[in-house]
């Protein structure tokens, strides 16, 4: 992570030069100047693949603008989507760096997969896993321009993991700036943007570089009967490069996240736990125009790497069944590399008439997962044949096969027809339908009807089927705790909503009830040997929720925004996720100062602890806060706290031996500048 560090700060630097001093664009800041009105003209276009007002478009959905995001006292997208109804995410134990999310209460697996990132067209996830949560733990927030959480079925245009929702980022463009900050737990952090006209097109670069030294804590250790001290360093690195050229977009995303101690699965081992993440990406999309016809062409691939060290027993564990005999704990490494995704997209998007269009595409998507394969100090493969003594190695070199190799063709082809069929009432009708080799066939269709009252109302009626398909950890692990099966089938969603949404001159308001039936869940169950192996749970699951969100302007100096989730009903699997969930912001802007205080509220939660029994977590509040200053209209200062009360608050692990959860971090300053040139 040095290398990537240093090569990171060159990077940044180089970003800076390349771009010719101008005159100052007030690009974002102005100096911090947020109307509701201005909000409230957002454009929401992951929903459909077509621009659509908030009123009009035909799902939930929350959007954040950069001119909302940069007065938040918050880093990342996982502690943004705290402030939308029905999103929660929370620390958890596979390694420091993991903070799964989930929308509407549903949740089964650690890689979120259940939930599907989109950045700039390209899909954020793992091609082993399926999630982002695994290799993009924490996004940064500083470059994006927009972000729609759209909660519900996603699959009709997006197929497979849109099923409880899509989460669609827009990175920022003909930015100059450049920023730095230092603050709690030794945290550094710099970050550039640069753009400039390069060879008749347009050059756009972002990179953003931090470190910190951790919190210390003190939690259970189950190796040693008793508590140990840690703590939770950790390093980030991103870039994102972007060149258009007339109808020509080249884009070329990376993103490194390193995590050391804490806990990594179940406890703690300082020096010995660790993880460090990566994705890179590279895509080319080319637009074209022809009479009432808009289309594009959008070519890419990804590659993920994983890198994990972790102590898997007490001292003396296999001591007896050793050769040589050994007293050392069971340590697991794994260096996982060439995980990836190549996809190819047509999209078309016809106009038929001024009161209707068409929309359809065809997609193929190619995962590559390469023989998964760990090393330890002790023959696990031979443990689990049963075959003793089993060898011992210092050196942690002893290599078994954690998951067979794969290789998967999908293919996708999707259509939506939209019209409106009275002055004020608007008919979307989407259908997708995916192959997936070896794995089956699938069908995803979504019917909205979106009915308008005046000019302030509106009332939505939804309709969609979404799946998930196996990950391919979930077909092929093998020589693990839990193993792969190969005939686990997708899990489905059929999803209900009824939508109300207000928008007046200074407030904006969105209701919502919404009612899950899920088929074929696949979940971790005992097999017929005590081990655990993925299957399709039989019989129907059901959730319904209640969601709210409310924006109000006081004035030119006071805006409000407020939202509540209550989850009727859960499926079993998901303990873990709070059934009531509230977040709050106030922003004062006054001339060149700002300030802001968020706040979330998590309600009761529960895990199973120590023995099968179930251990119930208490309601907490975390508050969050921002400052800022406009120097001039080229310079701005901050000063952002974290957990301002600096409460002591506890997160569900899965399947870890902790009695009060997994303990967060405590209060955060971060003092920082940025200059725009």
């Amino acid at each position: 992570m040095d290398r990537i560090i240093k090569t990171s700060v060159i990077l940044l630097v180089a970003g800076m030069m390349s771009v010719q001093p101008a005159k100052a664009q007030l690009d974002d800041l102005g100096i911090f100047n947020l109307s509701l009105a201005e909000l409230m003209q957002i454009k929401v276009r992951g929903a459909t693949l077509t621009s659509e007002s908030l009123k009009k478009v035909p799902t939930a959905v929350t959007v954040f603008s950069q001119a909302q995001i940069k007065l938040l006292g918050l880093d990342t997208l996982d502690e943004l989507m705290n402030l939308v109804p029905g999103f929660q995410a929370y620390r958890s134990n596979g390694t420091p760096l993991d903070y799964p999310y989930s929308s509407r209460g549903r949740r089964v697996s650690v890689p979120s997969a259940e939930i599907l990132i989109m950045l700039d067209g390209h899909r954020i996830d793992d091609a082993r896993s399926n999630g982002a949560a695994v290799v993009v733990p924490s996004f940064s927030l500083k470059q994006i321009e927009t972000v729609e959480f759209i909660r519900g079925p996603g699959a009709a245009i997006y197929g497979s993991n849109a099923m409880m929702g899509v989460i669609n980022i827009v990175s920022r463009s003909g930015v100059n700036r450049v920023g730095a900050s230092v603050g709690s737990f030794n945290r550094k952090n710099a970050y550039a943007f640069a753009s400039k006209r390069l060879l008749g097109g347009h050059l756009d670069f972002y990179g953003n570089v931090e470190a910190d030294s951790g919190e210390d804590y003190t939690v259970p250790d189950i190796f040693n009967s008793g508590y140990a001290n840690t703590d939770d360093p950790r390093q980030r690195a991103e870039f994102n490069l972007k060149y258009q050229w007339y109808d020509t977009l080249i884009q070329a995303q990376y993103s490194e996240n390193q995590a050391d101690n804490f806990v990594s699965i179940t406890s703690p081992a300082n020096g010995i736990n660790y993880r460090k993440s990566s994705l890179a990406s590279l895509s080319l999309k080319q637009a074209f125009s022809w009479h009432s016809l808009e289309s594009y062409v959008w070519l890419g691939h990804s590659y993920s790497t994983t890198d994990v060290r972790m102590q898997r027993s007490p001292p003396s564990a296999f001591e007896l069944i050793s050769e040589p005999s050994s007293a050392e704990p069971l340590i697991q490494r794994g260096f996982f590399e060439g995980f990836s995704e190549s996809r190819a997209q047509w999209h078309v998007d016809w106009t038929l008439a001024a009161d209707a269009n068409l929309q359809f595409g065809f997609e193929f998507r190619h995962l590559d997962v390469p023989e998964l394969t760990g090393k330890a100090n002790f023959d696990l493969g031979a443990l689990g044949r049963n075959e003793l003594p089993i060898r011992y190695s210092d050196d942690v070199s002893i290599v078994s096969v954690a998951q067979l190799a794969t290789s998967r063709n999908i293919w996708g082809a999707y259509s939506q027809y939209q019209r409106d069929l009275w002055e004020k009432s608007h008919l979307t009708f989407g259908l997708r339908y995916d192959r997936f080799d070896e794995i089956g066939e699938q069908v995803s269709p979504r019917i909205g009807l979106v009915q308008e009252f005046g000019d302030s109302y509106s009332l939505k009626l939804l309709y969609g089927e979404a799946f998930r398909a196996p990950a391919e950890n979930e077909l092929n692990l093998v020589n693990a705790p839990a193993v792969g099966n190969l005939s686990v089938t997708p899990e489905t969603v059929n999803t209900w909503e009824l939508i109300g949404y207000g928008q007046w001159q200074h407030t904006e308001l969105t209701w919502g009830y919404f009612e899950n039936r899920f088929q074929d869940s696949i979940e971790l169950v005992a097999g017929s040997g005590g081990q655990l192996e993925y299957r399709n749970i039989d019989g129907d699951e059901f959730s319904k929720g209640i969601e709210f969100e409310i924006s109000h302007e006081l004035n030119r100096e006071w805006l409000l925004k407020g939202t509540y989730t209550r989850l009727l009903n859960k499926p079993e699997n998901s303990l873990r996720e709070a059934g009531v969930l509230a977040s709050g912001v106030i922003n004062y802007q006054r001339q060149s100062w700002n300030a802001n205080v968020s706040a979330v509220y998590r309600g009761n939660r529960a895990f199973y602890g120590m023995g099968g029994d179930q251990v119930s977590l208490d309601t907490y509040w975390v508050l969050n806060g921002k400052v800022q200053y406009g120097l001039s209209e080229q310079w701005n200062i901050f000063l952002q706290v974290k957990n301002i009360a600096g409460n002591d608050y506890f997160t569900p692990p899965v399947g870890a031996p902790f009695s009060e959860g997994l303990p967060n971090r405590g209060r955060e300053l971060l003092l920082g500048g940025e200059w725009q040139f």
